[in-house]
Order: C-alpha cells, then sequence, then structure tokens
C-alpha cells in the first residue's frame, strides 16, 4: 500500500504556502515522521529536464529484491538506493512509464489519499502491479474507464490514457470537503484545476501546482456526488440523465416560490424549460452541508438577463437520486434561512 508521499519542488518556500493555503496541508520540509514531506528537486533532475512532482512510497520488505523485480518485469530502477531517517527506499519506473518508490516507510496513518495510475494499456498494468506486488485489478472499468486497485490496507485506481499530451503517471489525490472552493483557491494561487469528473461516489479534480507537480482533490461525498452529476446533466440538456437522477416523488422550486410536483410533471417543466433557455448553465463555487441538505453557491449563465447571477442551490438527497431541487437567488434573506450565516 501507498505509506508516503513525497513532493520534489522548484520552489520550496513557495509550494510549502500553496499547500498550506490551497489544502490546508501542513507539509513538512526535508525529512519528518509523517505521511507527508517536500524536498526541493535535485539540481541534477533539473539538468536533465525533471519536472516537480510527488512520489508515492509502496511499503515493501525489501525494497532492493522489487527494484530487481520491477526490472525483471520490464521496468527500469531510477538511482541507488537511499537510505534515509524515514527508512530504505529505491525508486522505479513501471514498464508503462510510470514512477513510484519501493520503501521500507512505516504506514502512518494518514487517511484520504487516493492514488490513481494513468496506465498506455491498462492490461499490462494490471499484470505488473499484480506480479511484483500482488495487487488485485477488477477486470471491468468503472465510471470513466477507472479500474479498481486493491491490496490489504488500501485501494487504488487505474485508467487508460485517453487525452494527448498525459504522460503515464500516479497521480494522487488528497481528500478535501469542499471540491468547488479548493479548486477556485488553487486557481487563485496560481495553479492550475481541471473541471470536475464525478462518478457516483465522489468529485474528482485534477491539479497542477505553481510549479507544475500534478496532484488531484477528491470528495468522497456520494450525496455531493449525485448533486454534482445532476448539475453535469443540466449543462448537457441531457432530459434521460436528469429524469434518472430524481426520485418518483422529485420536488423542484424555483427562486419564485414555484413548486413542481413529481418525476414526470420535472420532466416536462425541465423540457420546455431546454427548449426556451439552451444556453443555461449553472457555475458552483463553493458547496457546504446543512441539515441533511447539500448546498451549492454561485451564479448562472444565461443570454436571458433574468436567469443569470449569483444563486443558491439546495439539494436533499435520498438513496443517491435527488428527492429536491431548489434555486434561489443569492440574499442575505434566502442565506439566512438556510442557516449559512456569513457563509
Amino acid at each position: 500500500m501507498f505509506v508516503r508521499y513525497s513532493l520534489r519542488t522548484t520552489d520550496l518556500p513557495g509550494a510549502l504556502r500553496f499547500y498550506a493555503e490551497a489544502l490546508g496541508l501542513d507539509l513538512p520540509p526535508g525529512p519528518a515522521p509523517g505521511p507527508l514531506e517536500v524536498w526541493p528537486l535535485h539540481e541534477n533532475a533539473r539538468a536533465r529536464g525533471v519536472p516537480a512532482h510527488w512520489l508515492g512510497h509502496v511499503a515493501v520488505d525489501d525494497p532492493v529484491a522489487v527494484r530487481d523485480a520491477v526490472v525483471a518485469a520490464g521496468g527500469e530502477a531510477l538511482g541507488p538506493l537511499v537510505e534515509g531517517p524515514n527508512g530504505r527506499y529505491a525508486a522505479v519506473r513501471d514498464p508503462g512509464g510510470a514512477v513510484l518508490a519501493a520503501s521500507t516507510a512505516v504506514a502512518s496513518g494518514f487517511a484520504g489519499v487516493w492514488p490513481h495510475l494513468h496506465a498506455p494499456e491498462v492490461d499490462a498494468a494490471a499484470r505488473f502491479y499484480g506480479g511484483v506486488f500482488g495487487w488485485a485489478v477488477s477486470p471491468g472499468a468503472g465510471p470513466h474507464g477507472r479500474h479498481a486497485v486493491s491490496w490489504r490496507g488500501g485501494e487504488a485506481s487505474l485508467a487508460p490514457i485517453r487525452s494527448p499530451g498525459i504522460h503515464p503517471h500516479w497521480l494522487y489525490f488528497f481528500p478535501v470537503d469542499d471540491p468547488f472552493g479548493c479548486a477556485a483557491r488553487v486557481r487563485a494561487l496560481g495553479g492550475t484545476a481541471m473541471e470536475p469528473v464525478v462518478d457516483s461516489e465522489a468529485v474528482w479534480v485534477a491539479c497542477e501546482d505553481p510549479q507544475g507537480a500534478a496532484f488531484g482533490i477528491r470528495c468522497a461525498d456520494p450525496a455531493l456526488a449525485a448533486v454534482v452529476a445532476f448539475d453535469a446533466a443540466i449543462a448537457a440538456r441531457d432530459l434521460g440523465a436528469l429524469v434518472a437522477r430524481m426520485t418518483p416523488d422529485h420536488r423542484f422550486v424555483d427562486s419564485g416560490g414555484g413548486v413542481v410536483e413529481g418525476r414526470d410533471a420535472c420532466r416536462g417543466a425541465w423540457e420546455g424549460f431546454f427548449g426556451a433557455f439552451p444556453d443555461y448553465r449553472n457555475v458552483f463555487e463553493r458547496v457546504v452541508r446543512v441539515d441533511g441538505r447539500v448546498i451549492a453557491l454561485g451564479h448562472s449563465e444565461c443570454s436571458t438577463p433574468a436567469l443569470a447571477g449569483p444563486a443558491i442551490w439546495s439539494a436533499v438527497v435520498r438513496d443517491g437520486a435527488l428527492a429536491e431541487w431548489r434555486v434561489d437567488d443569492d440574499t442575505p434573506e434566502v442565506r439566512a434561512r438556510m442557516g449559512l450565516g456569513g457563509a
């Protein structure tokens, strides 16, 4: 299992500030007993064109034996065995090109990081990690092509590379409560954040820090994931997907207090809305949970001025489907009614 995550950066003070402000991570510079650390990228690596990056450490009993097994399976050893205060590790590149470390570091209890492998060939990656590390890979792809990877005490995922310009790599998703607010902070601090990807269990956002190190943020909240998927169906004007995410007794409440009751009636209402306002979309900027509701704050965009501007959406989610979807203007009165206070 992955037990340690090391950032190699071209700007140590900048990286420390960025991760503290964007994700609330306290990254100790240099060796530390915890699961996270940050080091300056070695000048020799920089001279070879190696970019800033996160290196994940997999717990093993014998890093040398694992390094040899990696090479025997078609991978590559990257430098000598490293001896440090947290044990020994050997950096390796798998046959597909992704880099990781085989390490004697002890699991330290840091929970929530989700490792995800971008691989050129899923079957080849499954054979390699199964043979060298004993990990099990699911035979079928899940949402967005992800295959589940599991081992005693942990889990990860892998998926084929689908976009040009993406190289094979392990991407580490850090846990957050509000993926939209966190992504906004990443961008404001000079990093980049892609559009969210959602499945039935979580919301995922791939990012880069200002020095170019790739990482991700992940909110493992099925209710929030259901809300994001519902909103994605609105943006895509996908009536079938939208209706599929409603409970039979689904209730819609608009900003004027109008109510539409029942899934069939809501289907008709949305069909008419999509026809009348084809460019309408919502932009979530923050999400919070209040009294069992998922509440999103942001703004709507539409060529019809009355439908554009700051807004608050709230949803009641039941068994993965929306029992209620409500949209309100973002006003102090609405915030007070929803229990948002000064949020």
